[in-house]
């Protein structure tokens, strides 16, 4: 019945189109015939526009009034064309396949969420945290502890083994670590930003100075704490020794600008300008048992081991830390007095 009523909207819908067509064929001469071609036109769009909205999806029938309104204006303002269009898209609609399916949006229950609750008892050491967290068949909800429980620990330490599980297996760790590692990013990142601001305004030589200084000290965070990899490395890296550079031509003799100097070249594999800037800076009055480490470092880059049993030599003359100890041991032997 239905169909049948579609059939009869759409022949009477194509008489009325081919009527006022005639109408303006045969020329309009009075008002009662331009009368009757508005009517035509009228009656034709009015049940196009009742077919057409008729086959549409469900979703695009609303608002009903502006849809049949649309419709009825396409096809009374483009007589003929405006028909035609709309009897092509009919035909269209009707004939072919549809190729996809509308659904509407349905509701979905929220996930469970399980607050982790934090054990004041117990501290976890990095060495345990590292353990439970590449342990891949470890539980997941001792993972996401151990993982939580790194939040507060530095990123320079901890930056490394968070990176690692970018590429873990577990979606949920893949996405705390990665918010965790760009949130610290973002940290520092809009703290050299507010630098640079700084700097634009500093006119004073030893507030540039100590803009400076702090720039390269943000730079150097991002490459020391693993949060930038690459390009971006190598970027900071430049960026970081040419603020010192700026900083090292007002603050000569500034130890510490030496310091950051030497780690960056040794970092950026400038190996013999490291030594040099290390070299300066315990000239300028930096306690060489800092230097010390970093030195011997280089001497092991530069497979120069007899300078370097010198420099550990050197070391163990001092007091020696607990992660000193065993390097110390290694180099000059396990009987080596250890200060």
């Amino acid at each position: 019945m239905r169909k049948l009523a579609v059939a009869l909207a759409l022949l009477t819908a194509v008489c009325a189109t081919l009527g006022s067509i005639y109408v303006l064929i045969d020329s309009i001469e009075s008002t009662h015939d331009l009368l009757i071609f508005f009517g035509l036109q009228a009656l034709s769009s009015a049940l196009l526009s009742v077919v057409t909205a008729a086959v549409l999806p469900a979703q695009w029938r609303k608002p009903k009034a502006a849809v049949y309104a649309l419709l009825f204006c396409f096809g009374f303002f483009i007589p003929l064309f405006g028909a035609a269009g709309m009897l092509i898209a009919v035909a269209l609609t009707l004939l072919l396949p549809k190729r996809w399916r509308y659904e509407d949006f349905s509701e979905v229950a929220p996930v469970a969420y399980s607050p982790l609750e934090r054990d004041s008892g117990t501290q976890l050491r990095i060495s345990s945290l590292r353990t439970a967290l590449l342990d891949t068949s470890a539980p997941s909800d001792v993972r996401m502890r151990s993982l939580v429980a790194m939040h507060t620990m530095p990123m320079r330490i901890v930056g490394p083994l968070i990176r690692r599980l970018l590429g873990d297996a577990s979606d949920d760790l893949r996405l705390v670590a990665y918010g965790m590692l760009d949130s610290e990013e973002k940290r520092i990142n809009a703290m050299i930003a507010s630098e640079q601001e700084n700097l634009e305004k500093d006119t004073g030589r030893m507030l540039r100075a100590n803009s400076l200084r702090h720039l390269a000290e943000l730079h150097w965070e991002l490459v020391y704490s693993g949060l930038v990899q690459g390009d971006v490395r190598d970027y900071a890296i430049a960026s970081a020794l040419r603020y010192l550079s700026e900083a090292l031509n007002i603050l000569r003799e500034d130890s510490g600008l030496w310091m950051l100097r030497g780690r960056l070249l040794q970092t950026g594999g400038d190996f013999a300008a490291a030594e040099e800037a290390f070299n300066l800076a315990v000239s300028c009055g930096l306690e060489q048992a800092r230097a010390l480490p970093y030195l011997a470092e280089l001497a092991f880059a530069r497979r120069q081991f007899a300078l370097l049993r010198y420099y550990i030599g050197l070391i163990a003359s001092r007091q020696v830390t607990p992660v000193m100890a065993p390097v110390v041991r290694f180099w000059l032997g396990s009987n080596a007095a250890v200060a």
